[in-house]
């Protein structure tokens, strides 16, 4: 199994639901599938291989889905990146990772075209919009995104790898010192993807509020389990206007939401969310850091029929590890929850024993969602 063919499943069974709404824009699963089809086919078509890296410089839209399955649909390896990040930061990713081809929006071909002499393996850039002319002494070839998706797809041109295949690299903030790249199979990403489908009871009818960027692993989780399910992500106008987002969250009837701790400061302190009532909200989930206590009973008083699952994660794990069932959080606050299904947690002393509650060790994991390493660099990955 793979997510490829976890996206064609869900197509075929929910071909005219919305996959992804984005301000005018409302793509089905069928066009999302077709689109990601055609793609897949013009990369291969075009020299790629299976396993070859493709980084991704798109932010949330459409695009970056049809993008993001149109790669893994073609055995190819998603480099996910940050495109509103410095040229600096971005300049050792692209360096390691290798990519043969790189999408990313037009705007940013001239704030890249100074790494592109140092990358031997980058033959194809794919351009999300106009094209600027000053493009033009980029010796790499860059074809249009809107004709790439044009290709004509031909069945049987299609490949799917298998769950040991390296599906994606999300390389880390470097906080704890240079950048890694944690390199995440198709069965690792499955299987933290089913394990949320499970314990957050996702279904089709559940339609996700999105605000977090899907290069991040949070984010990353929102895509892969809502097109599990054949759920609707509705991609947030901004996060700037908070009370035009409130608005958007009824008229879209968002079942959920998902926010990092600032998200929710935002939202209880500069926003009438508080307030608001929401008759489908089913959910709110908080990852990405420590929610305080005194925010977690405000959203309790706020909106107290609506669960809140307060997690706990790396992206080394896919995304997640730990979640508080809603039910024990009135007497765990400040809990991470126990682990996931899949996920067996141990705190450990520096013996290597299980520490007594009470004492202070080290969370230990494991699981099918345990990354398979880091990306060429063994010693960190031992």
């Amino acid at each position: 199994m793979t997510l490829a063919r976890m996206l064609e499943e869900t197509a075929g069974k929910y071909p005219d639901r919305e996959a992804i709404i984005w301000k005018r824009e409302r793509l089905s699963y069928r066009s999302l599938f077709q689109k990601a089809s055609s793609l897949s086919s013009f990369l291969i078509k075009n020299g790629l291989k299976s396993r070859d890296r493709v980084a991704l410089l798109l932010e949330n839209s459409p695009n970056y889905a049809i993008a993001y399955f149109g790669v893994l649909l073609a055995s190819g390896a998603i480099v996910s990146l940050n495109p509103n990040t410095t040229l600096h930061e971005l300049r050792g990713p692209l360096a390691e990772s290798e990519p043969s081809v790189l999408i990313c929006k037009s705007a940013l071909l001239s704030v890249l075209a100074p790494v592109f002499d140092s990358l031997p393996t980058l033959r194809l850039i794919i351009a999300d919009g106009d094209v600027p002319v000053a493009s033009k002494n980029i010796k790499q070839q860059i074809i249009p995104f809107s004709e790439a998706i044009a290709h004509h797809f031909t069945s049987g041109t299609l490949k799917n790898g298998g769950g040991e295949a390296l599906a994606q690299i999300i390389y880390t903030s470097g906080t704890t010192g240079s950048p890694k790249g944690i390199m995440l199979t198709h069965g690792n990403l499955l299987a933290n993807t089913k394990s949320i489908v499970s314990y957050l009871s996702l279904t089709a009818d559940d339609r996700m509020m999105v605000i977090l960027p899907f290069f991040y692993s949070y984010g990353n989780s929102l895509l892969l389990t809502h097109v599990s399910v054949g759920g609707t992500l509705v991609i947030a106008d901004n996060f700037v206007f908070l009370n035009g987002l409130l608005r958007q969250m009824q008229k879209e009837q968002i079942t959920g939401f998902s926010g990092v701790p600032s998200s929710y400061g935002m939202l209880l302190r500069q926003s009438l969310f508080p307030k608001t009532r929401f008759e489908s909200l089913r959910y709110l989930t908080c990852a990405g850091g420590a929610l305080s206590r005194p925010f977690i009973r405000e959203l309790q008083v706020a909106h107290p029929d609506t669960e809140i699952h307060i997690m706990y994660g790396q992206t080394e794990a896919s995304a997640r590890l730990s979640s508080l069932n809603p039910a024990d959080l009135p007497h765990k606050i400040g809990s991470i929850g126990k682990g996931i299904p899949g996920v067996v947690l141990k705190v450990l002393g520096e013996d290597g024993t299980e520490v007594t509650p009470g004492e202070t060790g080290e969370i230990v994991a494991s699981g099918d969602c345990i990354m398979k390493g880091y990306w060429k660099n063994y010693d960190e990955t031992e």
